[in-house]
């Protein structure tokens, strides 16, 4: 369903800073531990050593909230809001661990994840915010920040009657910089872990891999067998502005059904190959299912092959992962030889006996 939001009464509820506190704010208990004020000194002091953005043990990167949360090259989630099972918990009495923390730093932890649900501020009765603002583990729930703002419709101007033009903060009102690196608009806040270098979703806040959202935006995103798949060649980029026309929002009037709008580019639709060809891509929302698009339209005549968009594909990209070795097919509809060593055709998409990357998901059949 679409949502109109009024911008005069949008500015009102901004303004008065009354919507965004909640009708509940005395009911709710204010944290006795975050992770700002408690549990970061700790992990600065006896685990990211081993556990960073550049030393990432496991793939747990403890040097920030959102790290903490996610999961590991064991696909585990690190930590889970209320769960005493946890394995940011479970680890403390293992033999690697159990000599970096003393008895009280365990049990200040367990605390935090357990019965603070991972708190990240400690919210007080001066914070226009409610407690759970920060806490993610309940995303449609409006009292955490980004459930309001997708009720909202992702409408940031409301956040910047307090926090500024630039989120940087002004006043009271804190700085959203402090965890959107890039600023709540920015690319990577929305489309990746916070880093520039990571614009795409590889997981969301609680490392799942099988929401669409999220999906196999990394394989494309970060291609090991060819060039990266541009994000134009499935989605209108935001230009100028974040609220450009077809991006999160249908039209200038901000509606939105909350789903992003797919606008299959040139490549997608095998126009780079040829201006004559379209192979007409289309996506199925309800079984997440792509059809006819550069280059698993190669395979359309052959059943047994299927690309599901939320699929968690092992150990990488391998030949035959995107479409038949051989295909089963050209892109202009024609029956693909049968030849299984495909450098003897395709010569300059190889060197040295290895496919080159240069020239490989470039939008272009590259033979003899």
């Amino acid at each position: 369903m679409k949502r109109r939001l009024p911008w005069l009464l949008l500015a009102i509820t901004a303004i008065s800073c009354g919507e965004v506190r909640s009708k509940d704010q005395d009911l709710i208990r204010i944290p006795a531990l975050s992770y700002v004020d408690d549990v970061a000194p700790l992990l600065e002091r006896t685990c990211v050593t081993c556990h960073s953005a550049t030393t990432m043990e496991g793939s747990y990167d403890l040097s920030n909230w959102r790290g903490v949360a996610r999961r590991g090259s064991d696909d585990v989630p690190n930590a889970i809001p209320g769960d005493v099972q946890s394995k940011l918990i479970a680890v403390l009495g293992d033999e690697t661990h159990a000599s970096l923390l003393d008895t009280n730093d365990g049990d200040l932890l367990t605390r935090w994840v357990v019965e603070e649900r991972m708190a990240y501020f400690s919210a007080s009765a001066d914070h226009v915010h409610p407690a759970g603002w920060m806490l993610p583990h309940d995303r449609g729930a409006n009292n955490f920040h980004g459930g309001w703002l997708r009720a909202s419709a992702w409408d940031m101007r409301q956040c910047q009657v307090c926090h500024g033009e630039d989120f940087a903060g002004r006043g009271n009102a804190g700085s959203c910089m402090t965890c959107h690196t890039e600023g709540p608009t920015g690319c990577s806040t929305c489309h990746g872990d916070g880093n520039k270098e990571a614009a795409n979703p590889p997981s969301d806040l609680m490392g799942s891999f099988s929401s669409a959202s999220v999906g196999l935006h990394a394989i494309h995103l970060n291609a090991t067998l060819g060039q990266p798949v541009a994000c134009r060649e499935c989605h209108t980029l935001p230009s100028p502005a974040f609220y450009a026309p077809g991006h999160l929002f249908d039209d200038e009037q901000r509606q939105s059904d909350l789903r992003a709008e797919l606008t299959f580019g040139n490549m997608a639709r095998g126009k780079t190959l040829s201006p004559d060809v379209d192979l007409l891509p289309s996506y199925d929302a309800a079984t997440h299912t792509c059809s006819n698009v550069y280059c698993h339209a190669l395979d359309g005549a052959n059943p047994d092959i299927t690309w599901t968009w939320t699929a968690k594909i092992e150990g990488g990209l391998v030949c035959g992962s995107c479409h038949g070795n051989p295909p089963a097919k050209t892109l202009t509809n024609k029956a693909h030889p049968n030849e299984p060593i495909c450098e003897n055709c395709h010569i300059k998409g190889y060197k040295d006996g290895q496919l080159d990357p240069m020239t490989h998901i470039n939008g272009k059949v590259e033979v003899f």
